[in-house]
């Protein structure tokens, strides 16, 4: 499941930042950006209702009804062919080490 972790997990935050890139991809009107739009509005509120749900004496299932949403819309943009983000195990990230040249 998406969204059972809290957003500054890294499963959640990756997901929240694909979000925003599709959103910030495409113009204005486009289906694509109103769908990612929709998508990060969803994921900050429930982030939002997550930190809601951790006070003394609240509901602890605030943000179930917004789960739903989120998946529907991640699945629709996966399947409008958005890659999905890379998982942090599957990053290759090189380190340079190099020194410049400026910087001796």
């Amino acid at each position: 499941m998406l969204v059972a972790t809290h957003l500054m997990e890294t499963g959640f935050a990756q997901w929240r930042v694909w979000a925003a890139n599709i959103r910030d991809s495409f113009p204005e009107g486009h289906h694509m950006r109103e769908k990612s739009l929709l998508l990060c509005w969803a994921m900050d509120s429930w982030h939002t209702t997550w930190l809601f749900e951790r006070r003394s004496g609240s509901a602890r299932n605030l943000t179930q009804p917004l789960e739903e949403p989120i998946e529907k819309l991640v699945a629709e943009l996966l399947r409008l062919g958005v890659a999905p983000p890379a998982q942090t195990k599957d990053t290759k990230v090189q380190r340079n080490t190099a020194v410049h040249p400026a910087i001796r």
